[in-house]
């Protein structure tokens, strides 16, 4: 992530979706469990703050109080939630972000002995005085800057433990990666298999577990994948620290989604004359034909990319031991 950013943890009350920015104005209801924060520290690190936090929390239930004018011109209707209820789960996240990701309150006052937690009034909807509300997930937001000032984001978004969280498996076997695949590809979305499965799609059968399907998928058919993933059974559940937004409707470029079959890793990429160009923050700088390789996984044939790209994929960072494998397998391909 580049520079210091602004963020908070809300508890939704409705649906919110990873990746979308909303205007900030009538986002959907919410709690919001830790008012706004700043931070430096890389994206990913903000992300795995708050899925451990999420772990270690159970749903959360308060019951809505009277309400109240905030800001300091006593313009923004709001209904306060119980204090007692919620305060331990917004200290010991605020303790993880400022302990694990360097977080500093905007407005330290509104923090600690001063949280107040709340719902904001919307001119469509409002939490009722009395009634107890549950909440079984958590999401980190982004509050835009750069000429998003209006504008928000949600980033990650968690279930609360034990809250019935979608079953997703610890790793996604051949068969699952052809059904994704295919589901897409019915829905005009054809994406290009690259990571692990990449190289194993290359070789023609697997060589080890995969955590995950990592893809290329490009930027024509974004608004198609977003649309097919909740059709498949999928939902974003994050985006990388890579993640650059793209165009007027700020969609995401580098993000994962997962679901009951497994997890998807998402890379946008601009199709040129000159070859794919990653439109996240990436470093890699693929060929004209990069993506031009044809494989197979569990039988099926797949779109995916080069030996010489995933080479040129496997470069600028520290690779874990079965990363090294891949590039050995790799290598015994070219040999």
């Amino acid at each position: 992530m580049a520079g210091s950013a602004e963020y908070c943890v809300v508890l939704p009350l409705a649906p919110l979706q990873v990746g979308r920015w909303i205007d900030r104005a009538a986002w959907p209801l919410h709690l919001t469990l830790v008012p706004n924060v700043r931070s430096d520290t890389d994206l990913d690190v903000l992300v795995g703050v708050v899925r451990e936090a999420a772990v270690g929390l159970p749903p959360l239930a308060t019951t809505m109080g009277d309400e109240a004018w905030f800001d300091p011109d006593g313009s923004t209707l709001v209904d306060l939630a119980g204090v007692d209820d919620l305060r331990p789960a917004h200290e010991a996240v605020l303790d993880a972000l400022q302990q694990h990701a360097g977080a500093a309150a905007v407005v330290p006052e509104y923090h600690r002995d001063g949280y107040r937690p709340h719902v904001t009034v919307t001119p469509t909807a409002r939490a009722r005085r009395g009634e107890r509300l549950t909440f079984r997930t958590i999401a980190l937001v982004e509050l835009g800057t750069e000429g998003r000032e209006g504008l928000a984001a949600p980033i990650a978004l968690f279930d609360l433990a034990e809250a019935g969280r979608p079953a997703v498996p610890a790793s996604m076997p051949g068969e699952a990666v052809v059904a994704v695949l295919q589901d897409l590809a019915e829905r005009g979305v054809r994406p290009w298999v690259i990571g692990g499965w990449g190289v194993d799609a290359l070789i023609g059968g697997p060589t080890r577990i995969h955590h995950d399907l990592d893809v290329f998928v490009d930027v024509t058919e974004l608004p198609a994948l977003l649309t097919a993933l909740p059709e498949i059974g999928m939902a974003i559940r994050s985006v990388w620290s890579e993640n650059r937004w793209i165009g007027d409707e700020h969609l995401p470029s580098a993000f994962v989604a997962d679901g009951p079959r497994g997890e998807l890793d998402v890379h946008v990429v601009h199709s040129g004359p000159d070859g794919p160009v990653p439109l996240s923050a990436s470093r890699v700088s693929l060929t004209r034909d990069a993506l031009d390789a044809a494989g197979t996984i569990a039988g099926s044939p797949v779109r995916c990319a080069t030996v010489e790209a995933q080479h040129l994929m496997h470069t600028g960072y520290e690779l874990p031991e079965h990363h090294r494998a891949d590039l050995e397998r790799l290598r015994a391909l070219d040999a």
